[in-house]
């Protein structure tokens, strides 16, 4: 399991051009390479420690002349044997504040991995099992940057470990690169921020979700995923999927769930998260409504009832705009970043701050 192309380092220098903060000491890169995503964070973070494995000679015989004070060793980082026996993780600390990952994407075959995670075992793809392990290596308070191939958070392999790592983990996909930036190679990648909520339990997890305050609206993803609803709870409330959104209001709700974890109570704008995007599909949340959601559905929950007509005016209004938010090869979809961004427009600040001042 070898690949040969390493970070351009328009893309490492992306990565990490958003991180703030001045705290980390210590980075590691797991699939070091040439050393790019190392030599981005060192711009940036000159008086860190710097870590690197890889499984290639070469390689790390080429950063090691070049880098003589990084701690660098060869290492097949997926073996546990070989991580054992390697510099990096005899460590008395073998905690990182900053992880950077560009490991490889090739699976021969369609091979499949097992992994453990959270006390269960996983079968998935090469990636994710790269993504697993350097997890088990990130700080309390840490965060991993990595670019990774866009199956990872969209393939059947690999579908059940990624809703589980947004469960325990704040999850981010800061970007899809629309150009290729690989030498000899056109990977479909995306750009992912993970940050350790490891000090939260899981209530706290399930009230906060990964939600992002833009002009006092609150960004909310649903965490259910409709594979595992096996029969509708007597009790509880009404779970709402992108089917349930129709000619903006909800039909057809049967199903029930009891489960405080994916409550969400108006006033809010619901929009689907994945499919094409539909102006139909945008549902307003009275004060009093409180229901369920599923992972397909993003709320955002506003101030007022009379906000959230505001804001589903504005993006009715701006829908031509709104809509190229959705990306993706195969399905359509909408990230909370963009969102974000999107809701961080100085129109739309004015338009929903208005009313606030009035």
């Amino acid at each position: 399991m070898k690949d040969s192309f390493y970070t351009p380092s328009i893309l490492a220098d992306r990565l990490i051009r958003d991180v703030n903060s001045d705290k980390i000491s210590t980075i590691a890169d797991f699939c070091v390479g040439h050393g790019e995503l190392l030599r981005s964070a060192m711009r940036k973070w000159p008086n860190a420690r710097f870590f690197g494995t890889d499984i290639s000679k070469s390689a790390v015989k080429y950063v090691k002349s070049r880098y003589p004070n990084w701690t660098v060793s060869r290492c097949d980082f997926l073996s546990p044997n070989s991580r054992s026996r390697t510099d990096v993780f005899k460590r008395t600390d073998r905690q990182f504040d900053l992880i950077l990952l560009n490991p490889p994407f090739s699976c021969i075959g369609g091979a499949t991995f097992l992994v453990e995670f959270r006390g269960q075992t996983h079968r998935c793809s090469t990636s994710m099992h790269f993504l697993i392990e350097a997890l088990k290596h990130l700080g309390s308070s840490g965060t991993l940057l990595g670019i990774l191939p866009l199956s990872i958070a969209y393939s059947q392999k690999d579908q059940n470990l990624w809703r589980l790592l947004q469960s325990v983990y704040d999850v981010s996909i800061i970007e899809e690169p629309q150009v290729n930036h690989f030498k000899d190679c056109s990977p479909n990648v995306i750009m992912v921020s993970i940050t350790n909520q490891s000090k939260l339990n899981f209530q706290e997890i399930g009230s906060i979700g990964v939600s992002k305050n833009i002009e006092q609206i609150i960004i909310y993803r649903g965490k259910i995923g409709m594979h595992t609803l096996e029969k509708s709870s007597e009790t509880g409330n009404l779970l709402i999927h992108t089917t349930n959104l129709r000619d903006n209001d909800l039909k057809g709700l049967e199903f029930r769930v009891a489960c405080n974890k994916s409550e969400i109570q108006g006033p809010a704008l619901l929009i689907p998260r994945v499919g094409m995007p539909n102006p139909k599909k945008l549902c307003i949340l009275n004060s009093k409504d409180r229901y369920a959601l599923s992972d397909c559905v993003f709320a955002l929950v506003t101030q007022s009832e009379y906000q959230a007509a505001q804001l589903f005016d504005y993006i009715i209004s701006d829908w031509i705009q709104f809509e190229q938010l959705y990306k993706g090869t195969g399905a359509k979809y909408v990230t909370k970043d963009r969102l974000a961004k999107y809701l961080g427009n100085q129109s739309i600040g004015q338009i929903l701050g208005s009313q606030r001042a009035s």
